[in-house]
C-alpha cells in the first residue's frame, strides 16, 4: 500500500485498539521501577557525593560498594527473567498509571540487553575502582608522603567518579525504556532529527547567501546555476522538517498501544530518519560549487536521482506508518484534520522533488554546454 492508498483508507474516527499483557511480566518491570532500580541509582548518587571529598570515609565507601554488588545481581537475576527470551522482536513491560490501565513500552529487547550489559560493566568498574582506592589510601598509612601512592589514590577515585557518572546515565536511561511509551521513543528520535535537519538548512542557506561569494577570490563558474539548483531544494529540506514537526505537535494518546507488531515502531522511528543524511548528501554535491573556484568532480545523474528517489521513497513509508498506527491516537475531529493535512503535504512534497530532479536535469545540461 503506498501513501496514497493508505490515506484513502485512514482508519474510521473513533477506532481504538487493545492490549493484553502477562501479570508476571508486567509485575517484574513495576518491581524494577519501583524498588531495585531506584535503590541503585540512590547508592550511586551517594558514592558519587562521597568521592567528591577530599578524604572520602573508607569505611561508607565499602558498605556502598558492597550494597551496590547485592543489588547488582538481584538485578541480573530480574533482567534474565525480562530479556532472556529467543525472540529478539518482542515487546518490553510495561506500567500501571492510577487509572489501573496499562501503558506499552514496546522496544526493542536489543537495545535493552545492551544498555543493561553497559550498567553491570559500569557497576563493576566503580566497585573495583573503589576497592582499589580503599587498599591504595590504606597503604598510604605506612608510606607517609609517597608521591606515586598519592597518584594511585587520584587515579582510582576519578575512575570510581567516572564509572560511577556512567553508571547513573545508563540506568536513567532504562528507566526511561522502562517506564515510557513506543511513541516516547519515537518522538524522541524526531526531535534530534529535525535539528541535524536545521543544520542542513542552515549550512545550505550560508552558502547560497549572496554575500558568502566575496569570501573566496574567485567563484566558480556555475555558482550562479548552483544557486537556482539550491533554491529548488530549499523547499525539499523544509518540507522534511515540517514532517517532523508536525507530528511532534499532535496531542497523542500515548497510553494507548501504539504498534501490533515490533517493526512497526522500529521502522516509524527510523525510516524518515534517513532523510537527513540524504539532505545532507545532496548539499555535498552542491558545496564544492558555491563555496570554490575549484572545478570539482562530475555530478553523476544516477547518482543524484538515486538519492532523490531514495528520500521520496522512506518519506512515503514513513506517511504509510503514520496513517496506520497514529492517527488512531487522536481524537475523532484531530483524525479527519490530520488525514488532509498529510494528504496536502504528500502533494507539496511530491511537487518540490518534480521540481528540483527538473533543476537538476537543466543543471546538468548546462555542464554538458561546457557552462
Amino acid at each position: 500500500m503506498n501513501q496514497r492508498q493508505a490515506l484513502r483508507h485512514a482508519p474510521a474516527a473513533g477506532a481504538s485498539l487493545s492490549v493484553e499483557l502477562g501479570p508476571s511480566t508486567k509485575g517484574l518491570s513495576l518491581q524494577l521501577q519501583s524498588t531495585l532500580l531506584p535503590e541503585i541509582r540512590n547508592q550511586l548518587i551517594k558514592l558519587s557525593d562521597l568521592l567528591q571529598e577530599p578524604q572520602p570515609v573508607l569505611k561508607l565507601v565499602k558498605e556502598i560498594k558492597s550494597v551496590l554488588i547485592e543489588a547488582s545481581l538481584q538485578l541480573q537475576l530480574r533482567c534474565t527473567s525480562l530479556t532472556g527470551c529467543p525472540n529478539e522482536q518482542q515487546y518490553l513491560p510495561l506500567e500501571v498509571n492510577n487509572q489501573q490501565t496499562v501503558t506499552l513500552k514496546s522496544t526493542n529487547i536489543r537495545v535493552m540487553k545492551f544498555r543493561l550489559r553497559n550498567l553491570f560493566k559500569f557497576l563493576h568498574n566503580a566497585c573495583t575502582a573503589c576497592d582499589r582506592c580503599c587498599d591504595y589510601t590504606q597503604n598510604l598509612m605506612y608510606l607517609a608522603g609517597d608521591r606515586d601512592a598519592r597518584k594511585q589514590i587520584d587515579s582510582a577515585k576519578l575512575d570510581a567518579v567516572n564509572s560511577t557518572s556512567a553508571a547513573l546515565k545508563t540506568l536513567d536511561s532504562i528507566v526511561d525504556m522502562l517506564k515510557g511509551s513506543a511513541i516516547d521513543l519515537v518522538q524522541s528520535r524526531w526531535l534530534s532529527h529535525i535539528g541535524r535537519i536545521d543544520n542542513t538548512l542552515e549550512e545550505l542557506l550560508s552558502l547560497y547567501d549572496p554575500s558568502t561569494q566575496g569570501r573566496h577570490e574567485r567563484t566558480h563558474p556555475l555558482r550562479a546555476p548552483v544557486i537556482n539548483l539550491a533554491e529548488t531544494l530549499i523547499p525539499v529540506i523544509k518540507l522534511a522538517r515540517l514532517f517532523f514537526r508536525k507530528l511532534l505537535k499532535l496531542g497523542l494518546n500515548t497510553k494507548w498501544l501504539l504498534f501490533e507488531k515490533m517493526c512497526s515502531a522500529e521502522r516509524l522511528a527510523f525510516s524518515p530518519l534517513s532523510a537527513e543524511p540524504q539532505l545532507k548528501e545532496l548539499l555535498v554535491y552542491l558545496k564544492p560549487y558555491l563555496e570554490s573556484s575549484d572545478a570539482p568532480a562530475p555530478l553523476h545523474w544516477g547518482d543524484f536521482n538515486r538519492i532523490v528517489n531514495n528520500l521520496k521513497a522512506d518519506f512515503g513509508s514513513a506517511l504509510c506508518y503514520v496513517v496506520r498506527y497514529l492517527i488512531l491516537l487522536n481524537g475523532p475531529s484531530d483524525q479527519v484534520h490530520l488525514v488532509n493535512w498529510l494528504y496536502i503535504w504528500d502533494k507539496e512534497l511530491s511537487l518540490a522533488i518534480d521540481k528540483l530532479l527538473k533543476a537538476f536535469a537543466l543543471f546538468r545540461n548546462n555542464i554538458n554546454r561546457g557552462h
